[in-house]
């Protein structure tokens, strides 16, 4: 499961992403549209940990991306 937990990022004056809660089971997808701009590679990059959120938390697998270093943990793997 990933759970986002009062998720903010801005960049300058724009807020990009503003998150309050939202759960996703494991086996569960989710699509993200939206026009150029909507915060959508944001949201992805703030779940692999790729950038930092000026708020919140994103907890996959009970394990909150900003304290763990191990790729494993942040659901990146090596795709063969």
């Amino acid at each position: 499961m990933i759970e986002i937990n009062q998720l903010q990022k801005r960049f300058g004056s724009k807020l990009a992403v503003d998150i309050t809660q939202y759960k996703i089971a494991k086996g569960e997808m989710l699509g993200l549209g939206g026009n150029n701009g909507a915060g959508k590679t944001t949201l992805s990059r703030l779940i692999l940990d790729l950038l930092k959120a000026d708020r919140g938390h994103v907890t996959p697998n009970d394990i909150a991306v900003e304290k763990s270093e191990a790729e494993e943990e942040t659901g990146v793997t090596d795709i063969k």
